[in-house]
């Protein structure tokens, strides 16, 4: 047997318990990778959903008659609504699974690493501190997108039947534009988890001792980057779900708000400003007839 000139460093059972943690890291990665793929196909039925629903509202060119009414508010109101609604949470759900997976893997690495002896793990951290500025991607603007939501609802909270296509078209357009960033969103960390997988199946195929330790060793540098990526997983996975919720919040607005109103209410409201129209011309008629009375009169 080839004797293991680095025992004094690390042992077999060492790396062993760092190995074990990259096997059960890869499988979950494997696992939020496909939540991502799942996730975004359900928010590709969503932008679909949302982005018919905006072309119906752009299609009322002169406004929202009655008859128009009706047939929105059995879209956006109906069956097809709650479908989409639960589309959502799904989405909801599956972002909230990413974030305990990407915790699970930050987790059970740290554990295989403090299991290493101190020079091991010294050597780990210090190629830690060198490449600590990689993997640090940009994260949208998910603040923003939230605040664009939130007034879209406010929008809708507060509409009329005279507002309905405006408010419901920029629903729409915000329904549609937030699902194109959640998209984005679960498309970095699928990148992030298959790099994961990457790493730490190169790292689990090593079989003997002396690979074990020196896997170990030379490949500080990508084991510490496997766990930057599983907390990018995690904060984006976090703020995904912060935008879903607000997406849920916006849908539920539209569909109890136009749920809430009838078109015989509708056609009482423009028989109402016709009145009022009608009652300021003839006002102002009688007004204009009495100038004219007053000045043959003088």
């Amino acid at each position: 047997m080839f004797p293991c000139l680095v025992r004094t460093l690390c042992c077999g059972a060492d790396a062993d318990k760092l190995q074990n943690a990259g096997s059960k890291v890869g499988r979950l990665a494997r696992e939020t990778s496909g939540h991502c793929v799942e996730t975004n196909t359900k928010s590709q039925q969503l932008i679909a959903f949302a982005t018919d629903v905006k072309t119906t509202f752009v299609g009322f060119a002169d406004g929202i008659d009655p008859s128009d009414f009706q047939n929105v508010q059995s879209l956006v109101s109906g069956d097809k609504m709650n479908s989409n609604i639960a589309l959502a949470k799904e989405m909801d759900d599956l972002a909230l699974q990413c974030v305990n997976k990407s915790m699970e893997m930050t987790k059970a690495l740290k554990e295989g690493i403090e299991a290493l002896p101190e020079p091991v793990k010294k050597e780990i951290n210090d190629d830690n501190d060198e490449d600590s500025n990689t993997d640090q991607p940009d994260l949208p603007d998910i603040d923003k997108d939230i605040e664009e939501l939130e007034e879209c609802t406010k929008n809708i909270d507060n509409m009329n039947f005279f507002s309905a296509k405006e408010a419901g078209e920029n629903a729409f357009e915000g329904l549609t534009n937030k699902g194109e960033v959640c998209q984005k969103v679960f498309g970095s960390m699928k990148d992030f988890a298959d790099s994961i997988v990457e790493i730490n199946d190169a790292f689990s195929n090593a079989k003997n001792c002396c690979g074990k330790i020196f896997t170990v060793v030379s490949e500080a540098k990508e084991i510490m980057r496997s766990i930057r990526l599983a907390k990018l997983i995690q904060l984006f996975a976090e703020s995904a779900a912060k935008l879903i919720k607000s997406i849920i919040a916006l849908m539920k607005a539209v569909m109890k708000k136009f749920k809430g109103l009838s078109p015989d209410s509708f056609k009482e409201s423009i028989k109402g400003v016709a009145d009022s129209v009608e009652g300021a011309i003839s006002g102002v008629s009688s007004f204009m007839q009495s100038l004219v009375g007053d000045k043959g009169g003088g």
